[in-house]
């Protein structure tokens, strides 16, 4: 829940408080997930339910002791299932499901090499697979998930597309001065973020240009070891709240991620939102979702000297950081994005409805 996914949770819910009403089950094995969960549920009046964990052989999450008990005690019209990676859990609530009970699933998909250690989690693409195959809507961030084997049976019109959103209200362009700020927003954990290449980059894009600074904000980022010739240039931040990261945002001038993969990229769609340009690694994903933006870059992040380049290039150009910020709310706002999740939803509640009426009939 301290990552973009755990946002992308948060935000839904927000969006949506209004047509439903809000139950978050998940285990309590990680304590600072409970923590930051807790304090959502406290102030937006959303129930919190906590169970033991309950791992399995194979899966990469900590399981759901209490699921099936949960869902014998509480009557629900709809179960979100989250994340593709969570197998233990999803197999559970697939044995547990009550009748009659409508299930859609939004997977955040990706490569399972992108989790460490991946032949270890050899039930993952199972659990998927079935998930896919039971639940009545699949949310997917963008078609290139489609193309993961998992989907080869699954019925497309069962698939909405529905990129993650971003609050306009929240993220949006303040007009300040930005020239020579370069951030960079990512779980510094995370090997796949390629920290250390956008590392490298600006290291030989700082003795190019002297006037460039860069902001680290992240889990982690306040731990990274640095080269000397960096010191003075380079900002770490360690994990932002929700305020900072906007701030970070609205300050820099553009945005660089050297992520080997990304499912979608949230900090690149709020960073957008705020005006500030993104650099990216280029990558089929990260192309379908933001090709054709104004104010997005693409680099090899292997490529140090051209990186370099783009970096000192974009933090100092004349881009209309207004018409980014405007262009980013057209395509990720929570109106079209959020709302497309809620219309499929209700749709599904009312086809039930409809169902149980014409059997009590």
């Amino acid at each position: 829940m301290y990552s973009g996914t755990g946002r992308a949770i948060f935000d839904w819910i927000r969006y949506a408080s209004g047509h439903f009403r809000f139950s978050i089950l998940m285990d309590c094995a990680n304590s600072e997930n409970v923590k930051i969960t807790r304090q959502f549920c406290e102030k937006e009046g959303v129930r919190l339910h906590l169970s033991m964990p309950a791992p399995l052989p194979g899966c990469p999450d900590s399981g759901i002791s209490s699921l099936a008990a949960h869902l014998t005690l509480h009557s629900y019209d709809v179960i979100e299932a989250i994340s593709w990676a969570s197998a233990a859990t999803n197999l559970s609530l697939l044995a547990s499901r009550p009748v009659g009970t409508t299930l859609v699933f939004t997977p955040l998909s990706q490569p399972l090499w992108t989790i460490g250690d991946e032949a270890r989690y050899f039930m993952v693409s199972a659990s998927f697979a079935q998930m896919l195959q039971e639940s009545e809507a699949v949310f997917v961030l963008s078609l290139a998930e489609t193309r993961l084997p998992e989907f080869r049976e699954v019925d497309p019109a069962k698939v909405c597309l529905t990129p993650l959103g971003v609050d306009g209200e929240r993220f949006r362009y303040d007009g300040r001065n930005r020239a020579g700020q370069v951030c960079c927003v990512c779980d510094c954990r995370e090997a796949r973020k390629r920290v250390d290449l956008l590392l490298a980059a600006f290291e030989t894009a700082a003795r190019i240009e002297p006037r460039l600074f860069l902001t680290l904000a992240g889990r982690n980022s306040d731990r990274l070891s640095l080269p000397s010739s960096l010191d003075g240039r380079v900002v770490r931040r360690g994990f932002v709240s929700a305020a900072e990261i906007t701030e970070v945002y609205q300050t820099s001038s553009v945005m660089a991620l050297f992520s080997d993969y990304e499912s979608f990229g949230l900090p690149i769609a709020e960073a957008l939102a705020c005006g500030a340009q993104v650099l990216l690694n280029r990558h089929p994903v990260t192309e379908e979702l933001f090709a054709g933006l104004p104010g997005v870059h693409w680099t090899t992040n292997t490529d140090t000297p051209a990186s370099a380049d783009a970096l000192v290039r974009c933090a100092f150009d004349h881009a209309d950081h207004s018409m980014i910020a405007s262009r980013a709310i057209e395509r990720f706002g929570w109106s079209v994005t959020y709302g497309r999740k809620l219309q499929v939803i209700r749709r599904l509640i009312g086809a039930v409805q409809a169902r149980e009426t014409g059997a009590v009939s």
